[in-house]
């Protein structure tokens, strides 16, 4: 039976290799239920991190996190070479990868593919760790961790066990385990632990020196990762499992998009999806705010996957990088392992992920679909436009707020090699520009869904509500500035195909520009003070403001 949490489990309060399998016996069970695993090791070493991945299935399973703690293994001549003045952040770094060894066998090559992705994806943080004393240089040598479970239970543990492959399989070596629910001495003991890693982990310890290295990271990825794993299809091990040798991440589930059986389309989106699918997956889904318009987008692009036998590139832009971030958040419901690509993604090495995703979808029949979300900025760009010619596969072009793409820039970019489009948008036309709004339909093609705010509210699907103007002014400065920036833009009015009077491009940069006066005027806040003031016991307030700051 699987354990729920520690208070399921019979700890002892110490493990001895001569008499347990300290594997088996401590970190499967404790980890089957933990949703955090806080570890300060000796050195760090490739076999280090081969003994750290047993057992460790059961926390990713929990889609929990571990950090890592670990010492450099330094030779006399680093050290020496530190005293003298060398740089010492690239000698530390050169001797951690020294300790990034090449396996032969089996088990460690799967272990260490394990890791990398972990770390790729955000599960496994790593820091090192030194002594700091004036310019001498020393070994960071404790040995502890912390788990906690599913419901807020921690324990600690301590003792001279490294992890490392003849610390576990041949030393004799002991832990000391502490409970937190086990009396006032252990309660200390572990909240005295956890404090120590507080300040160990934010480089707060004193005479210890804590950093990250990102190129670490980044050595181990391009070292030891061989596959993607799917982290929703880690089945933990149970608490009393004997076997100790994992390659948890064996995903016999579909290769693309697939609707989780959790998430229950409404009607009308199930009816939208069904049109789009019949108009050659081409169409606008034009919802208002709040109807559901970035899971009915899933929901399509799980359809067409389904249809295609996942043989499918899916580009999904975003005119915004906060909205990128909220896609992430149901896209990864959905099956899908999304490369997130823009400047600032929390994916570091994102064009490299984007460029071996393409390749691997040449060539590995196990790696058909692909999908990246980005934003308008950086789909608009010389390189991520040349990826996207790189791409063999059909493409899905997915425009979130859709009515952007109508700009010129955009639209010169949008051509046949889009076998399927989809366009989001609560405003698809474009205000006073009738050829943008045309080029977005003669692209995209015609609306499958109009699902506007009075049939939401008119269907109970939003909460009626009503509009309250407070009107505000500009400062004289924001007025100066709001009258200069108008007077340059007349000088970028031209004259369309349609004899329309429109802004060239760069008096559309103008005009949001002057927008963005408006949207952060100062008086703005002043103003929801005084309006906000009587409501500031209520319980239940959204407050929704632009992407501007003042």
């Amino acid at each position: 039976m699987e354990k729920k949490s520690f208070l399921d489990i019979n700890f002892k309060k110490e493990y001895r290799t001569a008499r347990e399998n300290i594997v088996t016996d401590f970190y499967i069970p404790a980890l089957s239920c933990a949703k955090s695993y806080k570890r300060a090791v000796g050195y760090f070493s490739s076999s280090s991190l081969v003994e750290i991945s047993k057992g460790i299935s059961g926390l990713i399973s929990n889609q929990g996190k571990m950090m890592l703690v670990a010492s450099p293994s330094l030779s006399q001549e680093d050290i020496d070479a530190i005293e003298e003045g060398y740089e010492k952040r690239n000698i530390i770094l050169n001797a951690l990868y020294r300790e990034l060894n090449d396996y032969e066998n089996t088990e460690s090559i799967d272990r260490l593919d394990f890791l990398a992705n972990l770390i790729s994806d955000g599960y496994l943080d790593i820091k090192i760790a030194v002594t700091n004393n004036a310019n001498n240089i020393g070994i960071y040598h404790e040995k502890m961790g912390i788990i906690e479970d599913i419901n807020g239970n921690k324990i600690a543990f301590s003792g001279s066990m490294n992890e490392t492959e003849s610390a576990i399989n041949f030393n004799y070596e002991s832990i000391d385990v502490f409970c937190e629910w086990q009396g006032i001495d252990s309660r200390e003991r572990v909240k005295a632990k956890c404090e120590a890693f507080k300040h160990i982990w934010s480089n707060t310890e004193t005479g210890l020196e804590v950093k990250e290295f990102p190129e670490l990271s980044k050595q181990i990825i391009e070292k030891y990762k061989r596959t993607d794993f799917n982290v929703s299809f880690i089945k933990a091990k149970t608490y009393d499992e004997s076997e100790t040798s994992i390659h948890p991440l064996e995903n016999h589930g579909p290769l693309g998009a697939r609707i989780p059986e959790f998430i229950q389309l409404r009607e009308y989106q199930e009816e939208a999806i069904t049109a789009w699918i019949s108009n050659n997956a081409r169409g606008i889904f034009d919802m208002a705010t709040g109807t559901g318009k970035t899971l009915t987008a899933l929901g399509a692009i799980a359809k067409l996957s389904e249809n295609v036998s996942d043989y499918l590139a899916v580009i999904i832009c975003c005119p915004l990088q906060h909205l990128v971030e909220q896609w992430v958040e149901d896209i990864v419901k959905f099956n899908i392992k999304p490369i997130i690509c823009y400047s600032a993604s929390k994916q570091k090495d994102w064009k490299k992920r984007l460029e071996k995703a393409i390749r691997d979808q040449k060539i590995r029949k196990d790696k058909p679909f692909l999908c990246a979300v980005t934003t308008n900025a950086t789909f608009s760009s010389d390189y991520f436009q040349l990826q996207i010619k790189k791409i063999k596969s059909p493409i899905l072009l997915v425009a979130d707020e859709a009515h952007n793409f109508g700009a010129d820039r955009i639209l010169t970019l949008l051509d046949e090699k889009y076998k399927y489009r989809l366009a989001l948008s609560a405003t698809i036309d474009r205000h006073r520009d009738k050829e943008g709004t045309k080029g977005l339909y003669d692209f995209f093609g015609k609306k499958c869904i109009e699902y506007d705010l009075e049939r939401a509210i008119r269907e109970d699907k939003l909460t009626p509500y009503k509009y309250y103007i407070v009107l505000n002014f500009l400062t004289e400065s924001e007025m100066d500035e709001y009258d200069s920036i108008s007077f340059q833009m007349v000088r970028h009015i031209i004259t369309d195909k349609y004899g329309n009077k429109k802004l060239d491009s760069v008096g559309e940069l103008l005009a949001i520009k002057r927008s963005r006066i408006v949207a952060a005027a100062r008086m703005k806040i002043e103003k929801l003070k005084e309006v906000i003031t009587p409501y500031k016991n209520k319980n239940f307030m959204l407050i929704y403001c632009g992407a501007t700051s003042i």
